[in-house]
């Protein structure tokens, strides 16, 4: 009995131990690192201060928008004027979910002369 005991302790502690190297030998994943997972936490982070007025602002304004890059600010920019911040939909490189993160941030006056 004793001889059963001794055995079926030194399976378990055998079975431990290989269970410790498999987990020491194979970390957890770790979450990539690939441009998607930037681009969207760089989009998430960026709030500008206050609202953004899309007839009237900078390109640098433009740019504190979540998703807007200086490409984007461009296309923003030779696209005015607009007459509703809808209308910014059609400027390329912005789609739906693109407004729909920045729309909160926006407003659209008339053009300043």
């Amino acid at each position: 009995m004793k001889k059963h005991i001794s055995l079926v302790l030194t399976i378990v502690a055998g079975l431990c131990l290989s269970l410790a190297a498999t987990a020491t030998a194979h970390p957890q994943d770790k979450p990539s690192k690939g441009k998607a997972t930037d681009a969207a936490a760089k989009s998430a982070a960026k709030h500008p201060d206050k609202p953004v007025d899309i007839n009237n602002a900078t390109e640098k304004e433009l740019t504190t928008l979540p998703g807007v890059g200086p490409k984007t600010a461009k296309e923003i920019v030779a696209g005015r004027p607009f007459k509703t911040v809808e209308d910014l939909k059609k400027v390329k490189g912005i789609g739906d979910k693109t407004f729909a993160a920045m729309k909160v941030h926006l407003v659209c006056n008339p053009p300043k002369k």
